[in-house]
């Protein structure tokens, strides 16, 4: 994470607790983010192949049958009920998480608002930050719980990084709460401050 990333994320913290905000910090029990990780993009390489033109999974295909290795979109129906089942779990654990806080905070990203690439191949894609520059693919860790799990996400700005660029916090909700995390991003706002468009984007 980028230092003005993690600064501004940590000035929100701050702001939240002096507004009397009572904070939880670290994971649900139990919880393992690299487990999760690994279902995800399970679930996100079979639903890519299986929504792909027929020439692309014929392709696949035959790659599969030459190299042995057989992507998920691929795979047997039992092998994705089995990780279904993984995914409905993790859902299950953050639901009883959410018994004990009203929403979750995390980064959306390392780094702030940064320029689209979409140069090909897509893996060899890399985000320039003050800290260097990182894979494009390092983005989808940040995301992938929200998305996994199907708990609503609201992105609220909480700063700025170089250039005016804004820098962002995601807040996840219960599963079918979309109105929380909105709700929270609201009161946010109150305590430092909305969206201020970055010099020359301003409508």
């Amino acid at each position: 994470m980028t230092p003005e990333t993690k600064a501004a994320l940590e000035k929100a913290i701050q702001a939240l607790e002096k507004a009397g905000a009572k904070l939880k910090p670290g994971w649900p029990a139990g919880f393992k983010i690299n487990d999760l990780y690994e279902n995800y993009m399970f679930h996100l390489e079979a639903f890519s192949l299986g929504t792909a033109p027929p020439d692309e999974l014929e392709a696949a295909r035959k790659q599969a049958a030459s190299s042995g290795e057989t992507p998920a979109g691929l795979r047997s129906f039992a092998e994705w009920e089995g990780q279904n089942s993984k995914r409905l779990g993790f859902r299950e654990q953050w639901q009883k998480h959410f018994d004990e806080v009203d929403v979750f905070l995390s980064p959306v990203a390392f780094t702030a608002t940064f320029p689209h690439d979409h140069s090909k191949p897509a893996s060899k894609r890399t985000v320039a930050t003050s800290a260097g520059p990182r894979k494009y693919d390092d983005l989808i860790r940040w995301i992938a719980v929200a998305t996994l799990t199907g708990c609503p996400a609201t992105v609220a700005p909480v700063g700025h990084g170089e250039g005016g660029l804004p820098i962002g916090v995601e807040i996840m909700g219960p599963f079918w709460e979309d109105a929380t995390p909105i709700t929270f991003a609201k009161l946010l706002a109150r305590e430092i401050g909305g969206f201020q468009a970055p010099q020359g984007y301003a409508s």
